[in-house]
């Protein structure tokens, strides 16, 4: 049966309604990639277009790197930074520099201050003894040598050790 001609004809016949809607789709298939292949290549331009910019923003980019005007200036913050970055690289170094620096300041107040405090006390203790001679009678000091008044107003003079 499959290979009478009756059974061609009515098979022809019932597939030929078929064929039609497929070359139909097909068509409409091949619409649809003429339309993506339209997009397609407008995208590819847009693309091309956003390459050429890309290139010429590495380009730019590159001249830029070697015409900066600010490459002195942060060359100048660099070396500035310089000396902290020796601070965090050598903290032990820089608390020792701290310290001696901290304890000479201390040192150096205390000497100045004790030689105002002597100064002070020598003062003091000056005018102690002054008022302890003028007590005792003696009235002057002069080269190595004591006056002392009497109770009736005659002086001494005697050598001091």
């Amino acid at each position: 049966m499959p290979y009478s001609k009756d059974y061609r004809l009515y098979l022809e016949e019932k597939f030929e309604g078929l064929q039609t809607a497929q070359h139909a789709y097909f068509r409409e298939v091949h619409d649809r990639f003429d339309v993506i292949d339209k997009s397609n290549d407008i995208r590819n331009g847009r693309l091309e277009k956003v390459e050429k910019s890309i290139d010429d923003l590495k380009e730019q980019d590159v001249k830029h790197v070697t015409n900066c005007p600010l490459v002195p200036k942060v060359e100048g913050i660099e070396k500035d930074l310089m000396e902290y970055r020796m601070i965090r690289k050598y903290p032990k170094i820089s608390i020792l520099i701290i310290t001696v620096a901290v304890l000479g300041s201390i040192f150096a107040f205390m000497k100045i201050t004790n030689k105002e405090v002597n100064a002070a006390v020598d003062m003091a203790t000056d005018e102690l003894t002054n008022e302890i001679r003028l007590m005792d009678g003696v009235s002057k000091e002069t080269r190595g040598y004591v006056k002392y008044r009497d109770v009736k107003g005659f002086t001494d003079s005697v050598k001091v050790r």
